[in-house]
C-alpha cells in the first residue's frame, strides 16, 4: 500500500509533532480517510523527507509526530526554466501540474502580445498562490521534495530585459514553428524554454529573444497546443539533458 505524502511548510525534525487542521486535516481525514496511527512521509518542500504517523485525530485537528529523516533527492541534474505564455482557463493549471511532475525547477507565467489573459494585480497575485498550491499537490503525488519555483507573472519583454547575460552552461530555446535550428549537443547544467500562449509568438518577441540568446526551436510538423507544447518541450529536454536518459 501507498504510503500518503504530506507538504508541511515550516522546520521538522526527528521527534517532533505538528499540529494540523483545516485544509490538510480534511485532506487526510476525509479525502484519504486515515485514522490514528495511519503512516505518512512528510516534506516541507526544501529538501529530504521524514517519516510521520498521524495521532490524537479529533474533528477539529490532529497530529502528525514525525520521526526518521531520509535525505531522499529526486530533483533532475537540469536545472529547467518554463517560461510559459499565460494560457486560457484550466489550461495553465494543467502546464503547471505536469511540468512540476517532470521536474521543472522555476515557472514563469508570461503576458504576451497574443495571450488572452488579463490580470490585476490582485487577481495575479491569487493566481500565483493557486498555482504553487497545485505544484504542492503534485509534489506529493510525484515524490519530488522540493518545491518548484512559481514566479509572479510578468510582461514577456519585461522579463527578457532583466535576464542576464547567457552563461556558457546554459541553453535558451523559444518555440517556434518557422525554426530551422536545431539544440545544441552541449550539455548545459540549466535551460530555460520559452512556449507561447495559445496564438504563439509574434515575430517582434521572436527577435527580441534571439537577441537575448535564445534559439529557435520546434517540435515537429504539427501544430500543438499551447498545454501540450509545454509538456513535450519539457519532457524532450528532461530526455536529453536530465533525468529521463
Amino acid at each position: 500500500m501507498r504510503i500518503p505524502r504530506v507538504h508541511l511548510p515550516g522546520p521538522l525534525s526527528d521527534g517532533g509533532t505538528i499540529k494540523v487542521a483545516d485544509k490538510t486535516l480534511h485532506y487526510l481525514t476525509r479525502v484519504l480517510r486515515l485514522d490514528n496511527d495511519s503512516p505518512l512521509i512528510v516534506f516541507n518542500g526544501q529538501s529530504g523527507e521524514y517519516d510521520g504517523v498521524l495521532v490524537n485525530v479529533s474533528k477539529k485537528q490532529a497530529e502528525i509526530r514525525v520521526s526518521t529523516f531520509r535525505p531522499d533527492d529526486r530533483e533532475s541534474p537540469l536545472h529547467m526554466v518554463l517560461a510559459q505564455g499565460l494560457a486560457k482557463g484550466e489550461k495553465m493549471d494543467w502546464i503547471v501540474q505536469k511540468a512540476t511532475e517532470l521536474g521543472v525547477s522555476e515557472i514563469v507565467p508570461l503576458f504576451t502580445r497574443y495571450s488572452d489573459v488579463k490580470l490585476n494585480d490582485e487577481r495575479a497575485e491569487r493566481r500565483q498562490h493557486h498555482w504553487q498550491e497545485i505544484a504542492i499537490s503534485a509534489c506529493e503525488q510525484c515524490g519530488r521534495n522540493r518545491l518548484p519555483m512559481i514566479h509572479a507573472p510578468i510582461a514577456l519583454d519585461v522579463w527578457m530585459s532583466e535576464l542576464p547575460p547567457r552563461a556558457e552552461a546554459e541553453q535558451r530555446l523559444i518555440l517556434n514553428l518557422a525554426a530551422e535550428s536545431h539544440i545544441s549537443n552541449t550539455v548545459p547544467h540549466r535551460a530555460i524554454v520559452l512556449v507561447g500562449p495559445e496564438g504563439g509568438f509574434r515575430e517582434d518577441e521572436i527577435t527580441q529573444a534571439g537577441m537575448m540568446g535564445f534559439s529557435s526551436w520546434h517540435l515537429g510538423p504539427r501544430i500543438l497546443r499551447a498545454e501540450t507544447a509545454a509538456v513535450s518541450a519539457v519532457s524532450l529536454l528532461q530526455a536529453r539533458w536530465g533525468d529521463l536518459r
